[in-house]
């Protein structure tokens, strides 16, 4: 029953916001649920630790380019930044050497799509939060209600989306039975 219940709020908390095509989405209509998803597939696991302080080159010539400037690069694309100040630090560092292509914090918030005035909110967990929904929400007013669209979080292309969107229904399928 209380999966059920749960599935039900789920879709209806999604869908409802888009019943009129006039309405817009603000990041107070997306569900917490989806939003832990995302966390589940982007965050770098420790045991039951979800590390926020991670910085994740997305292409091998910044890999390579970082490397060679003395950054050290851990399971085959992340740096360790170990705390915000740091990890504010290291990303300024990356980005004088033309190093943009950069997915940030917990989230794995993309500063190459999505700019913050501050650089230590992607590395704070609540912030984090915060803008993962302004992205999603600005998605959402952009391309309509889909999963297409939410997937666009993580891709733009058809199969990295579908990948994505079946990895997030997933978590949503593993966090309803934790609540059950």
């Amino acid at each position: 029953m209380k999966k059920t219940i749960l599935i039900i709020a789920f879709i209806n908390t999604v869908y409802s916001t888009m019943l009129f095509s006039s309405q817009r989405v603000n990041s107070t209509h997306i569900p917490e649920l989806l939003t832990t998803a995302i966390l589940m597939n982007e965050c770098l696991k420790e045991g039951d630790y979800c590390n926020p302080y991670i910085i994740s080159l997305n292409s091998t010539k910044d890999k390579i380019k970082a490397k060679k400037n003395g950054f050290k690069i851990k399971h085959r694309r992340n740096i360790y930044c170990y705390n915000v100040k740091k990890c504010v630090e290291t990303v300024k560092k990356l980005q004088a050497i033309k190093i943009n292509n950069l997915d940030l914090g917990p989230f794995q918030i993309s500063i190459k799509y999505n700019k913050l005035k501050n650089i230590e909110n992607y590395f704070i967990f609540n912030k984090a939060k915060k803008e993962v929904q302004k992205i999603l929400a600005n998605l959402i007013n952009k391309f309509g209600y889909s999963w297409y669209t939410i997937g666009r979080y993580n891709s733009g292309t058809k199969r990295l989306n579908k990948i994505y969107c079946n990895s997030l229904w997933k978590n949503i399928k593993k966090i309803q039975k934790k609540i059950n």
